[in-house]
């Protein structure tokens, strides 16, 4: 299973994500969807790594289309994508002490429950709370 997630830095709440067998465009668009019904785009700078997926024109003409400026990491360069990363090692890391999946709905469940657990109980070292009751407090 896949997961394309979108972190937002101010609180490093995981804004969206989508869940999938394959690593697609239809994965990537289905996050970017998400955004949207949240009303993330215009305006919103979009980073990302240099992955396929998101040097391919039509992720690019979408992002234009969605107002989102779109920005890439170095090439080579893993530190510039390190926010995104580290949820990624919390997620393999931590996932697993709440459930053991094995079929694929079991993995979306447990994705699903797990970002709901890192954006409202999982406390941020340097937030000093949840991403969610940071974002409430600083309303």
């Amino acid at each position: 299973m896949y997961v394309c997630a979108i972190k937002d830095l101010f609180n490093g709440e995981i804004a969206c994500y989508s869940i999938g067998q394959s690593q697609d465009m239809e994965l990537v668009f289905r996050a970017l969807n998400e955004l949207k019904k949240k009303g993330f785009e215009k305006g919103a700078i979009l980073h990302s790594d240099q992955g396929i997926q998101f040097t391919n024109p039509s992720y690019i003409k979408r992002l234009e289309k969605m107002g989102i400026t779109q920005s890439m990491s170095r090439r080579g360069n893993c530190w510039d994508n390190a926010c995104i990363e580290n949820f990624f090692g919390h997620l393999k890391g931590e996932m697993y002490h709440f459930t053991q999946p094995q079929t694929a709905v079991e993995v979306i469940d447990a994705v699903a429950d797990y970002i709901n657990y890192y954006n409202h109980k999982r406390i941020q070292t340097k937030l000093k709370t949840s991403p969610v009751n940071y974002r409430l407090k600083s309303a």
